[in-house]
């Protein structure tokens, strides 16, 4: 068991300077972490990590691109990630092994202020407003995130893995709003390969990968917008979302040749 404790800063990095109309502060990071290990005769592993990760003027995704496409960060006065990291694995048969791995936490921004247009429906501008959200999830942060992987090797030189991922609901930005967000979404893929040593090269290997073997419909990124309209002096957000699709079912063979 130990326990560990560290402080970090970083400095903006030019994009962060250039997308921002104030002038973004470098973040500070407080870090405490408590760590488990317990080994069984290298048969069996767990390890547990818990910690917690106190931030101040973190840079946290906006959820917003700038006009080349890349996202951009702002600061967020204090925020935190607390959680538990939990790794496993277990030797089931001489020939099947398990691994699996989760991760559950809580990331949160105490306070921020965002400042936005409202506008007519015409279009028209009509009044800068400052909105202020407490205690919100940070954006691109998803509380659950868990993999496994099952392989089994029938013969030397041959291995045959399943792996699985999980990734959990993701806000699009800081605000939690749910009309914003990445569904949670869970992806199986599978792995084929074989390698061996031939009297005219030191090993030939073949590797043959299935991705996304359900084909499973799901977007692992994305970005977004809102805008006030002013309606009947009624004001109402309208939502811009844009996702990254992610591919079907695909697949991936190699040859390797080692001299």
């Amino acid at each position: 068991m130990s326990a560990s404790f560290g402080i970090g800063n970083r400095e903006p990095t030019r994009s962060n300077i250039i997308d921002n109309a104030t002038p973004p502060k470098p973040e500070r990071l407080a870090d405490l972490e408590l760590n488990y290990t317990y080994t069984n005769n290298t048969k069996h592993t767990l390890a547990l990590t818990a910690y917690y990760m106190h931030h101040k003027n973190q840079l946290v995704l906006t959820g917003n691109l700038n006009n080349v496409g890349t996202p951009i960060q702002q600061n967020v006065g204090s925020s935190y990630r607390t959680g538990i990291e939990l790794n496993g694995a277990t030797q089931l048969h001489r020939k099947l092994r398990f691994e699996g791995n989760v991760a559950l936490s809580q990331n949160k921004i105490a306070s921020f202020e965002q400042t936005t247009s409202i506008y007519s429906n015409n279009w028209d501008w009509l009044a800068d407003t400052t909105l202020l959200y407490k205690n919100v999830a940070i954006s691109f942060s998803p509380q659950v995130v868990a993999a496994a992987i099952l392989s089994y090797q029938p013969f030397k030189g041959t291995e045959i893995a399943l792996t699985s991922k999980y990734v959990g609901k993701q806000y699009l930005d800081n605000t939690q709003n749910p009309n914003r967000t990445l569904n949670a979404y869970w992806v199986n893929n599978a792995q084929m390969s074989y390698t061996r040593k031939t009297k005219w090269c030191k090993e030939i290997g073949f590797n043959v990968q299935l991705n996304n073997l359900l084909n499973t419909l799901y977007e692992a990124n994305g970005w977004t917008y809102f805008v006030l309209f002013n309606e009947n002096n009624t004001i109402n957000s309208t939502n811009y979302n844009n996702y990254y699709p992610q591919a079907g079912f695909n697949f991936l063979a190699g040859l390797t040749l080692k001299w």
